[in-house]
């Protein structure tokens, strides 16, 4: 599934009223991961001076990594997606 199918598919449930916890998860953990993969790479090509808070490369570096501890977790997110998952293999009820 394509990076923005992720964000549609899980707006497009919710707008229609149906659960989305596990295409929402699947969602930010996506962006999340995806933010820290590119603030790094971006902080490796400043070297030293990615640093400095005057380029301010290290304050989105620090938010991004942010957004795989606060609000939901990366590994919480992965969870829910792993019960959803369990849940529909096994019959269970959903969300």
């Amino acid at each position: 599934m394509r990076r923005r199918e992720l964000l549609e598919r899980a707006t497009a449930l919710a707008d229609r009223g149906l659960p989305f916890g596990k295409e929402s998860s699947m969602a930010k953990y996506y962006a999340t991961e995806l933010a820290v993969r590119a603030s790094n790479e971006i902080l490796q090509l400043y070297g030293w001076r990615g640093i400095a808070a005057d380029h301010g490369v290290e304050k989105r570096w620090r938010d991004a990594r942010a957004l795989t501890i606060f609000e939901g977790s990366s590994e919480i997110q992965l969870l829910n997606v792993f019960r959803e998952m369990r849940r529909a293999a096994t019959g269970e009820g959903g969300l």
